[in-house]
């Protein structure tokens, strides 16, 4: 380990494979839901699923960085035509939002990641 604190350079690179693994499965759910029909909304929002999974499976300093991953996917794929920027944005933030303080009230609620083996977590899981 390095003395200045740094993370070991296998811990940078097993970061960065996650990474890269989250805004593979965050682009094809964001595809995915994004195929409906404009006059219809997607029955789940499945982008929001691997981002609340992505933020309960990673240790709280590393939650920037899968808030901010998908942004790149949110602005410029799969954008309708004559959608406005600000809608994309507002769009953004509020599925930040809401699985950031999924993740919160859930980890907060299991004293860490919960691991879905009782019915109670199940439950707050679901309720959350």
């Amino acid at each position: 380990m390095d003395i200045r604190g740094a993370e070991p350079r296998e811990t940078l690179g097993r970061t960065l494979l996650q990474l890269l693994v989250f805004e593979v499965a965050y682009y094809l759910a964001y595809r995915s839901s994004m195929s409906f029909h404009t006059a219809t909304s997607a029955p789940l929002w499945l982008p929001d699923a691997i981002l609340l999974s992505a933020l309960l499976l990673t240790p709280r300093r590393k939650w920037w960085l899968f808030l901010l991953a998908p942004i790149p996917v949110r602005l410029f794929v799969e954008v309708p035509p004559g959608v406005p920027y600000l809608l994309l944005a507002i769009s953004f933030v509020n599925d930040s939002l809401k699985a950031l303080l999924g993740a919160y009230i859930l980890t907060r609620l299991n004293n860490g990641t919960p691991k879905l083996g009782t019915i109670r977590e199940l439950f707050q899981f679901f309720l959350i």
